[in-house]
């Protein structure tokens, strides 16, 4: 029975990313992409936007079953509304999918493959690490106390302030959404269900990544896939993405350093052959907004990968526009960053607590 929900609330999750990946796009004002490409672009689109409505709530004290019910309401508003709105963007994008599946089924079959050997050896090696105190901590004092990022996972205490480094990244406040609305264990749905769905949105942008280097090409890129998994295998340490993304796939740091680096170097890649296209441009923007959702660790990151891959691309465009267009898309982050700054020198904060 809890591998059918942990089955069931998977596909929730894909549902969501690829519904507000049709929204982001269709804001962009793009045309129909692959559905690897939408689930990417859903998978920061709604992370972001979960961002906006959990930071007001936590700053205001207000329990994690009231987030719960607002991000419920607005989740299904979204997945109605697009359906309703983008029937024609949808069927398109899957029965593109459906044909791509069609013409290449040797690539398929190796990328199906080599992700089901990645989720296998993510599920079933084990590490213990002492940040899971702290991040799956997090998750379990917010839904059994009902609170929003107000208990101290390493002595169960109220905190006098937000810890605004940390709570800035509402990642795991939507893993305690989640355990509340479907009745899930803090445990299974970090340490299982979102170890499986970070590992396949992993290797969905690596596949995207590699197409794009290769000229297209499904099949190399398939082949890509699978090298990609041998140098996470065999270079891993405690301080590098593969050692995250294999043993410590329920912390931010692992999408950070995977799935958001790489989701990155796939849009200047498609910026490369269109700098002016305003829908690359957004994209990076949603990213960039959606890494710092996701992890702490992003705020430093991002702003120089961006700021790096922005001036490449000046430099081989010979236009400094892009290093305008990359200054922009680090906002996110750089307000991030200032916030800690801010907060460390003692100027900004906020009590997790009543005051008075």
């Amino acid at each position: 029975m809890l591998a059918v929900q942990c089955v069931a609330v998977i596909i929730v999750y894909f549902v969501l990313f690829f519904m507000f990946g049709i929204w982001a796009l269709r804001i962009a004002g793009g045309k129909s992409r692959s559905l690897g490409y939408t689930i990417i672009i859903g998978f920061f689109a709604y992370y972001a936007v979960f961002q906006i409505f959990a930071i007001p709530m936590m700053f205001s004290l207000m329990p994690l079953s009231m987030l719960t019910k607002t991000w419920s309401i607005v989740a299904l508003i979204v997945v109605v509304s697009c359906i309703l709105s983008n029937k024609e963007y949808i069927e398109t994008v899957i029965k593109g999918a459906k044909e791509s599946c069609r013409k290449n089924k040797g690539a398929v079959f190796l990328i199906v493959s080599v992700t089901l050997c990645n989720l296998l050896i993510a599920g079933f090696i084990y590490a213990s690490y002492y940040d899971a105190t702290f991040y799956v901590g997090t998750v379990s004092y917010s839904v059994y106390y009902d609170t929003i990022n107000t208990i101290d996972p390493l002595f169960g205490e109220t905190l006098d302030m937000f810890d605004i480094k940390h709570c800035l990244a509402t990642y795991h406040m939507n893993d305690a959404v989640f355990c509340q609305l479907f009745g899930i264990h803090p445990l299974v749905e970090t340490k299982t269900i979102m170890v499986s769905v970070i590992t396949v949105i992993g290797n969905i942008v690596y596949f995207q990544t590699a197409k794009r280097m290769l000229g297209g090409d499904c099949r190399k890129a398939a082949v890509m896939l699978f090298f990609i998994l041998l140098i996470n295998l065999c270079t891993y340490s405690s301080f590098t993405a593969s050692s995250f993304f294999i043993f410590r796939t329920y912390e931010g740091k692992a999408v950070t350093g995977t799935i958001t680096m790489s989701a990155l170097l796939m849009v200047f890649l498609d910026l490369n052959q269109n700098d002016r296209e305003f829908r690359n441009w957004f994209v990076m923007f949603m990213i960039a907004w959606g890494g710092i959702a996701v992890s702490s660790s992003a705020m430093f990151l991002i702003p120089v990968a961006i700021v790096g891959y922005g001036t490449g691309l000046g430099l081989v465009k010979k236009n400094w526009r892009c290093v305008i267009h990359a200054g922009i898309c680090t906002l996110p982050a750089v307000i991030a960053l200032g916030c800690y700054f801010l907060s460390r020198l003692g100027i900004f904060y906020v009590y997790a607590h009543p005051v008075g």
